[in-house]
C-alpha cells in the first residue's frame, strides 16, 4: 500500500467507526429485538356477551399513523431514514474499496422485518378451533424512544370469513422509566347476514334521498286549488360496507408497562396481543486491518 493510500484508509476507517456513534446519537442506546402477535377472537357467542356498536363514529376512529416502518410503504421518520441510508451506504461503499476493509454483517436496517420468528411455539398453541386466530406475527429491531418521540407502527389487516374482521390503526412502543406499549386500534366485524337489528342509513329530509311523486289533483279534488305534491319517504336501508353488514366494532386503546425479556399479554374481548422485547447491542464495524509499515531502508555510515 502506498503512502498516498494510508491516510485515505485511516479516514475511511474513521468514518465507518464513527457511524455507530452517529447512530447512537440519533437514537440512543435503547435498541430492542421486538416480536409481537395480534390474535383475533372469533367466538361470537362469547364476544356478544357484551354490547357493541355496529360501526364506530368518525370521532372514535384511531388517529392516523404517521409511517409504515415494517413494510416501508409510506414515509419513515426522518431519523430512521437517515440511519437506514447511512448503513446501506457504509456497506456498499466498503465493498468497492480497493483494499480490504470489511463492514460488519450485523448492521440492521431500523425497523426492517426479521423473518426468523422465535415465538412459533406460542403461536402454535393458539387453536383456531377455539375461537382464536393469529392474524399478524412480526419481529424487528427498533430503537425505542421516549414517549414524545415514539414511532408509530400502522396496522391494516383483513381476516376473511364469517364475519370478516378488519383491524386498523397503530401501536407504539416507548420508554418512560419502564418500557410501555400503547395501542390505538379499531376492530370491525362485517357479516354477509343481515343482523336482527341492522344499522340503518339516515333518511335525509331533502330531495335527493326522498322518492317524490307529483300528483296533480286539480280535476279530482278542487279545480281551483294549486297542484299538490305528495312526498313519500322510502324505507330506511341497512348500512353496507363492501357488500357486507356492520355487525360489531370496537376502538381498542390499551397501555401496558413491560419488562424486557418477558412475555406480555394484552387482552380485549375482540383482540389479543402478545409481545416480547429483548435488549440488543448495535454491532460495531469490524476493524480494518492495520497497515504494516515497510521496513526502513538500511543506511551505512560513512567511512572514517
Amino acid at each position: 500500500m502506498t503512502l498516498f493510500f494510508r491516510p485515505l484508509l485511516a479516514v475511511a476507517t474513521g468514518l465507518m467507526a464513527s457511524s455507530a456513534l452517529a447512530e447512537n446519537a440519533l437514537f440512543g442506546n435503547n435498541w430492542y429485538d421486538v416480536e409481537m402477535m395480534l390474535v383475533a377472537y372469533t367466538d361470537l357467542a362469547d364476544i356478544d356477551n357484551e354490547h357493541w356498536d355496529k360501526l364506530l363514529a368518525p370521532e372514535d376512529l384511531p388517529a392516523a399513523a404517521v409511517s409504515d416502518p415494517l413494510t416501508g410503504k409510506s414515509a419513515q421518520p426522518s431519523a430512521v431514514q437517515q440511519a437506514y441510508r447511512l448503513q446501506q451506504w457504509q456497506q456498499n461503499w466498503a465493498q468497492h474499496l480497493p483494499w480490504p476493509v470489511t463492514a460488519s454483517n450485523g448492521y440492521w436496517s431500523p425497523l426492517a422485518a426479521n423473518s426468523h420468528l422465535r415465538m412459533q411455539r406460542e403461536a402454535s398453541r393458539i387453536d383456531p378451533q377455539g375461537g382464536m386466530r393469529v392474524v399478524w406475527h412480526e419481529r424487528w429491531i427498533e430503537p425505542v424512544q421516549a414517549q414524545a418521540g415514539q414511532l408509530k407502527h400502522p396496522i391494516n389487516l383483513t381476516l376473511d370469513g364469517e364475519p370478516e374482521i378488519q383491524i386498523s390503526g397503530s401501536f407504539s412502543i416507548y420508554l418512560s422509566r419502564y418500557l410501555h406499549i400503547h395501542t390505538d386500534l379499531a376492530v370491525q366485524h362485517l357479516s354477509a347476514n343481515l343482523p336482527q337489528e341492522p344499522l340503518l342509513m339516515p333518511v335525509a329530509e331533502t330531495t335527493d334521498s326522498l322518492l317524490a311523486t307529483a300528483i296533480d289533483t286539480t280535476a279530482a279534488i278542487n279545480p281551483v286549488a294549486e297542484p299538490v305534491t305528495v312526498i313519500e319517504q322510502p324505507e330506511p336501508q341497512p348500512v353496507m360496507i363492501d357488500g357486507l353488514y356492520p355487525a360489531r366494532a370496537a376502538h381498542i386503546v390499551m397501555s401496558r408497562r413491560m419488562r424486557s425479556g418477558e412475555l406480555h399479554y394484552l387482552d380485549h374481548p375482540m383482540l389479543g396481543l402478545v409481545i416480547r422485547l429483548t435488549p440488543v447491542d448495535i454491532p460495531e464495524p469490524a476493524p480494518a486491518p492495520t497497515p504494516v509499515a515497510a521496513p526502513a531502508a538500511a543506511t551505512t555510515s560513512p567511512a572514517q
